[in-house]
C-alpha cells in the first residue's frame, strides 16, 4: 500500500476508535496484526499485542503527510526487510561477510540470499528458472501437464506405494478414537484433530510432491511450506458430506489476483475412492470463471471463501454452458492436484471408507516471511506450529481456524519425524529455503538431470519408510502412555 494511502487508512480508523491514547490497543489481534503489517510493514509474528499496538501508536504519532517517520531509521529491527533503510547493516538484504567483523566481501553476485530480495513477485526467477511441463512429466507421465493445463485439474498415480497402508490405517483409527465433535455440528467426514499424523509428515516432506507443485503453478514458485491441515476420513454409513464451494473470495480473485497461483492437493489413501464417495469438480472451468461470476453480480463477495448453491448461485444453465459437477475419484497413492479457481466439493454422502491427506504446499514470498494469501500466517508462525506441533490459528484461505474447530493445543500422542531431505526440512520450515543444501537439492529436483533426480527421490522415499515405521513404534507407546485405560493401543484393548 502506498505510504500517503497508508496515512489516509490510519487516520480514518484511528478516528473511529475510542481511548485517543491507546487507540490501537483496543482492536483485536487479528485486526491489529493485519493493520500494523499492512500499512507499515511492522512486524507481527512474535510481537505482544501490546507492544505491537503501542508501535503503531508510535509510528501513526510521528508520521509526516508523505507517510515518513523516524522509526524506520531508529528502531529498523520492529519492520520487515522491504520497510527498513538500505544501509541496515545486519540484515539478510546484505549479506554477513560483507560487513562488520568479516575480512572479505562476497563475490558471488549470484548470491541466494540477495535473490530473495531482488524481485518483488512470488518467484525469484532472475535467479532461478526451470522447465513446467519436463518437471510435470518427470513425476507423473506423458500427457499429465497438458491435461492439467485443459482441465485445471489432474491425477498422478502410485506416489506413495512405500508407506504400509496398515499403518496408515490403523493411524487413522487412532485418531478416530480419539475424535468428538462439538456438540451439535456435523462432521462433514472431517476428522479436525489429525493435523502431524506420521502420514502426514511424510506426505508433507515428500520431494516428488513438491516438485510437482512448483511444476503446476504459472509463476514457477519453489519455496512452499506446508500449511498444517486436518484429514478427510469418512465411513461407509452414510454420513452426510455434500458441499461445493472454492477455498478463496473468488470476487478478491478476478479484482486483484489474491489466491491466483495457489495449488490445492489431496492425496486419497489405503481404499481407491468410487463416484459414490469422493470430490465432485468442474473441469476446465478455470478459463469460464470471470463469466459465471459476472452472471451472478448479487451473489455474497465478502469471506475468505465462496460457496456455491446448485440452482441459485451454480444454475441448470450454469451446468449447460460451463459443465455439471462431476465425480472425480482417485485410487489409492494418487495425488490429486487443482487450480484455486476450479469449484469442488463432495458427494452428497459417504458410502465408502476414504481417507484423505491434504498437503497444501503455499508459496513464500521474497521476502521469506509472507505467503501467496498475506492474510494467513507467516512463515515464521507456520514453522513453530509445525515445530510444536500445534494446529494453526488459521486456514490456507486466511479464514480463522476456529470457525472449522482449531483443537487446542498439542495431540499428545503425536511425535515429529527426523529429517529425511533438505527439501523436506524445508517444506515444514525447519530450514529456510536459502539454506545451501536445501538450494542444492532444489537444483536437482527441478534440474535437467532426470535420472539422477529419480534415484535421489526413490533414496528419500527409503529414508522416509524407515522413519516412518521406526517412529510409529514410538506413537504406540506415547500414546499408551499418555492416555492410560483410554489408549487406542492399551493393553487390555489393542487393536493390533
Amino acid at each position: 500500500m502506498p505510504r500517503r494511502d497508508a496515512v489516509a487508512l490510519l487516520k480514518k480508523i484511528h478516528a473511529r476508535l475510542p481511548q485517543p491514547k491507546q487507540a490501537f490497543s483496543s482492536l483485536c489481534h487479528s485486526h491489529l496484526r493485519r493493520l500494523a503489517s499492512g500499512t507499515f510493514g511492522l512486524l507481527n509474528n512474535t510481537t505482544p499485542h501490546p507492544v505491537l499496538a503501542e508501535r503503531l501508536g508510535w509510528v501513526f504519532d510521528d508520521l509526516d503527510e508523505d507517510g515518513k517517520n523516524p522509526h524506520y531509521e531508529i528502531n529498523p529491527q520492529w519492520f520487515r526487510k522491504p520497510f527498513r533503510p538500505k544501509a541496515d547493516i545486519g540484515s539478510s538484504d546484505t549479506p554477513a561477510s560483507s560487513t562488520g567483523l568479516y575480512k572479505y566481501p562476497v563475490q558471488n553476485t549470484n548470491s541466494v540470499i540477495r535473490a530473495f530480495n531482488s524481485n518483488p513477485t512470488m518467484t525469484g526467477l532472475s535467479t532461478f528458472t526451470f522447465d513446467r511441463e519436463a518437471i510435470f512429466t518427470r513425476y507423473s507421465a506423458t500427457g499429465k501437464f497438458q491435461e492439467f493445463l485443459q482441465h485445471g485439474t489432474a491425477r498422478i498415480p502410485n506416489l506413495f506405494s512405500h508407506l504400509d497402508p496398515s499403518i496408515i490405517d490403523t493411524e487413522f483409527d487412532m485418531y478416530e478414537h480419539h475424535y468428538q465433535p462439538p456438540p451439535g455440528t456435523r462432521p462433514m467426514g472431517w476428522l479436525r484433530i489429525m493435523y502431524y499424523s506420521l502420514t502426514q509428515q511424510a506426505i508433507r516432506q515428500d520431494p516428488a510432491v513438491y516438485a510437482l507443485h512448483s511444476a503446476a503453478r504459472e509463476d514457477g514458485c519453489w519455496r512452499f511450506i506446508s500449511y498444517p491441515y486436518y484429514t478427510k476420513s469418512t465411513s461407509p454409513n452414510g454420513e452426510k458430506t455434500g458441499f461445493f464451494h472454492f477455498d478463496m473470495n473468488v470476487s478478491e480473485f478476478l479484482a486483484t489476483g489474491k489466491s491466483r497461483h495457489v495449488v490445492q492437493s489431496a492425496v486419497t489413501l489405503v481404499n481407491d475412492e468410487t463416484p459414490h464417495g469422493c470430490t465432485l469438480l468442474v473441469p476446465g472451468f478455470h478459463k469460464h470463471i470471470k463469466e459465471w461470476w459476472e452472471r451472478h453480480a448479487d451473489a455474497p463477495k465478502g469471506g475468505e471463501t465462496t460457496n456455491l448453491v446448485p440452482g441459485k448461485t451454480y444454475t441448470k444453465k450454469d451446468e449447460w454452458d460451463f459443465g455439471p459437477f462431476i465425480p472425480y475419484p482417485c485410487k489409492a497413492g494418487e495425488l490429486r492436484l487443482t487450480r484455486p479457481d476450479i469449484p469442488h466439493g463432495s458427494t452428497p454422502v459417504s458410502n465408502t471408507k476414504r481417507r484423505v491427506v491434504f498437503p497444501w504446499l503455499i508459496g513464500i514470498r521474497d521476502d521469506h516471511e509472507t505467503l501467496d494469501v498475506d492474510t494467513t500466517e507467516t512463515w515464521s508462525e507456520l514453522a513453530e506450529c509445525h515445530r510444536n506441533l500445534v494446529a494453526c490459528r488459521q486456514s490456507t484461505s486466511g479464514r480463522s481456524a476456529s470457525a472449522y474447530g482449531r483443537p487446542e493445543g498439542k495431540w499428545m500422542g503425536s511425535v515429529v519425524m527426523g529429517s529425511t531431505s533438505c527439501v523436506g526440512d524445508a517444506l515444514v520450515g525447519r530450514r529456510r529455503w536459502d539454506d545451501p543444501e536445501v538450494v542444492k537439492e532444489r537444483d536437482l529436483l527441478l534440474g535437467d538431470g532426470g535420472m539422477e533426480a529419480m534415484r535421489w527421490v526413490e533414496e528419500v522415499r527409503r529414508r522416509v519408510k524407515a522413519e516412518f515405521e521406526r517412529c510409529w513404534e514410538l506413537v504406540k507407546e506415547l500414546e499408551r502412555k499418555e492416555y492410560g485405560k483410554n489408549a487406542f493401543f492399551a493393553e487390555d484393548e489393542r487393536k493390533k
